[in-house]
């Protein structure tokens, strides 16, 4: 059987490496700025090929990609940068919403709570983002809270997740993450202490 090569100039850009899709097609991302887009290098860039498969639209983006997220069957996306910032666009990649997540009330409350100083640990603590299907809402989940908010900044819903019996806590109240008995057996048995030096 003859399998012929797709010609390079039509073969797909590798650094578009995270696909999300949606009803109106296929999202793809670079998200560590890889990518040359209309002659410019940015921080991340975005393309969405149609249900046809033919590529609709392409743009850099002038934040980096930290957290995705899109509705399977709706439209646009949102992503957050390693600044929790939240950028939403429509299909054809125009913003339609900026936020900056660390100055919200809920996040604030939540690093209070939890004694999150910096914004580099905070992005960790905001595991998802996610746009409803119509994109006039989107919610955040962080720690242990998951929030609804209105595209026009209204809190729709808030809720923590209950602490059950036979769960154990991550994370406690103001402590930051250690190492697990695991890894401190291990560096035991081989003598070592953290940090670790060059070998």
């Amino acid at each position: 059987m003859d399998v012929e090569a797709i010609p390079l100039a039509q073969r797909p850009d590798t650094a578009f490496r995270r696909l999300y899709r949606t009803d109106s097609g296929l999202f793809v991302i670079d998200d560590l700025g890889n990518a040359e887009v209309l002659g410019q290098m940015a921080d991340a860039a975005a393309l969405r090929y149609d249900r046809s498969g033919r590529l609709a639209v392409m743009k850099a983006l002038n934040h980096g990609v930290y957290r995705v997220g899109v509705h399977a069957i709706g439209q646009g996306l949102i992503a957050m940068s390693k600044d929790c910032i939240l950028h939403a666009y429509d299909d054809e990649l125009k913003p339609f919403l900026e936020t900056t997540l660390a100055d919200a009330p809920e996040i604030t409350a939540l690093r209070n709570r939890f004694e999150i100083p910096t914004l580099r640990e905070l992005k960790n603590r905001i595991r998802s983002v996610a746009l409803s299907q119509e994109a006039t809402r989107y919610i955040f989940t962080a720690v242990d809270e998951a929030w609804c908010i209105d595209v026009q900044g209204n809190v729709l819903w808030g809720v923590r997740l209950p602490f059950k019996e036979g769960w154990g806590r991550i994370v406690a109240l103001g402590e930051e993450l250690g190492t697990s008995d695991d890894i401190d057996r291990a560096l035991a048995l081989m003598g070592l202490t953290l940090p670790l030096g060059a070998c």
